[in-house]
């Protein structure tokens, strides 16, 4: 929000007779309220004793800033166990890729090639992601 009388300022507070907002050199306080010069000139604010603003309204808008995030929670012997039998999914592109190998077709032993690739891909990934598991740095 800017100041009424002067754009180029931001506004400190708003006005509690006639809700602009008012920059530092504008804002007036009249028997506890924020005003602007205007209204406390032309006697509008003292026509309005009966109208407060608490000081949370009449200051400016604070920035969000969102609260951290919470530790991880100690995992836990079931999540061991499932993490440690994902990991050993890749052995059965292993053993399917051993299987095509031994294959006829060029194709098929093309295709066993690519699935033993993959799968020791994988089981490289998950040594370096369950290495923590297995030699107890985590939980």
């Amino acid at each position: 929000m800017r100041c009424e009388a002067h754009p180029e300022e931001a506004a400190v507070g708003i006005c509690t007779c006639c809700g602009r907002g008012v920059c530092e050199a504008c804002r007036l306080r009249f028997q506890g309220n924020v005003n602007c010069k205007a209204c406390v000139e032309s006697g509008r604010a003292a026509m309005r004793p009966e109208a407060t603003v608490p000081a949370a309204a009449a200051a400016p808008p604070a920035t969000f800033v969102p609260p951290p995030f919470p530790p991880w929670p100690p995992l836990g012997e079931v999540e061991k166990t499932v993490a440690i039998l994902a990991s050993c999914i890749p052995l059965i592109g292993l053993f399917v890729g051993a299987l095509y190998l031994g294959a006829r077709s060029p194709h098929r032993r093309a295709f066993g090639k690519t699935c033993i690739v993959i799968a020791g891909l994988s089981i490289l990934v998950a040594w370096f992601a369950l290495r923590p598991f297995w030699f107890g740095g985590i939980g």
